[in-house]
């Protein structure tokens, strides 16, 4: 029997019941698997006072999400697919964009990519860190106890 599962209406990414908000989208999670693989994202109709910078694959979405919002940037993500080969398309207000595509072009995304033979340890440290706070969160839940 597996266990019950919520989804990031965004990017498609499933969690774990009890989850809250997508690591990667920083939106609420929802009940039932969105269906999101057959759109596009680059057509996406934007709230007014944004603009898009681009689209990106899904790795270096995520690189440019946290280099934009550690800038202090408002960012809205726009996914196209699921996992690994998915892409998105990232949008800022009007008034950030200069700024924003500055922050972008600083360095470009592939400098900040492993090596591909020391990705597999970046890959395993990864997932040794993920399990760390996979282990926190239950202890924290159990704490909290049933409900919370």
């Amino acid at each position: 029997m597996s266990s019950p599962t919520v989804f990031c209406p965004s990017c498609g990414d499933e969690y774990v019941a009890g989850s809250q908000v997508c690591s990667e989208c920083r939106v609420a999670l929802v009940a039932d698997r969105p269906t999101i693989a057959g759109r596009d994202a680059s057509d996406v109709e934007l709230p007014p006072g944004f603009v898009e910078l681009g689209v990106w694959p899904r790795l270096a979405t995520i690189m440019l999400l946290r280099r934009l919002e550690d800038a202090g940037v408002s960012v809205l993500t726009h996914w196209a697919g699921t996992g690994p080969a998915s892409s998105a398309s990232l949008a800022v207000p009007e008034a950030e964009a200069d700024f924003a595509d500055a922050v972008i072009r600083e360095l470009p995304v592939d400098e900040e990519l492993p090596e591909s033979r020391d990705a597999h340890l970046v890959a395993d440290r990864i997932e040794t860190r993920l399990a760390e706070v996979a282990l926190l969160l239950d202890e924290l839940r159990d704490r909290l106890g049933p409900g919370a």
